[in-house]
């Protein structure tokens, strides 16, 4: 359990501050992220006590959550653009991803799928840049700092980013046992876990969406 409180501090620290500043949070979309930060904790700790008390692998957790994470960001990036054509390129990926996701669910959800994670962290990572990238080529003049998305991304770049190095060679790693007790696992995810919603944190305290410098 002090895995998860480690790990995870960050991510309570940003629920707390999305919900003291709910009604502040701009866009208004910005305001599925409590939902989706009450939801990721909850998964943590039931998966955790899952295997403490069943000792089963609590891979089919994990399995079951790759789509609403992913998704979920793929979403968020989809409603952030603004030009109809990168819209439509998003929703084409997120549908790409929603495909995916349903052909795989036949599988045994009990092992872990690397592939649907790297899958769904490359997506999204992509889906990322497209608003960077959007942002970048605007005519306004803007500050980067003050836009809340531009430190969401960020996070979630980062943290794809680790994870799809990390998965891989997940599989390698299985068969070679090079990481038996899980240390490596842990300090990796906990790292990536810290930054991603550490990023999600300040962007929740900044409460202008643009915000241009005159």
């Amino acid at each position: 359990m002090q895995d998860i409180i480690n790990g995870y501090i960050t991510l309570l620290i940003a629920l707390l501050v999305s919900l003291v500043f709910y009604k502040k949070l701009e866009p208004r979309w910005f305001r599925l992220f409590p939902w989706f930060l009450t939801v990721t904790l909850a998964l943590q700790i039931v998966s955790y006590y899952y295997w403490v008390y069943t000792g089963k692998s609590n891979h089919i957790f994990y399995n079951i959550f790759i789509f609403p994470e992913y998704g979920f960001y793929i979403l968020i990036c989809y409603l952030a653009v603004k030009k109809a054509s990168l819209k439509k390129l998003i929703a084409l990926i997120g549908l790409a991803f929603t495909l995916m996701c349903l052909l795989l669910i036949g599988r045994d959800l009990h092992h872990y799928s690397s592939f649907s994670r790297n899958a769904g962290a490359l997506l999204s990572f992509f889906c990322c840049v497209i608003f960077l990238v959007e942002m970048l080529l605007s005519d306004e003049v803007i500050n980067f700092f003050r836009i809340p998305m531009f430190w969401i991304v960020t996070g979630i770049m980062i943290a794809n980013l680790g994870t799809f190095l990390y998965f891989a060679f997940f599989d390698y790693i299985l068969r070679n046992n090079l990481d038996p007790d899980g240390t490596v696992y842990i300090i990796i995810t906990n790292s990536l876990s810290l930054t991603e919603f550490g990023f999600f944190a300040i962007g929740f305290l900044c409460n202008k969406i643009w915000k241009k410098i005159r």
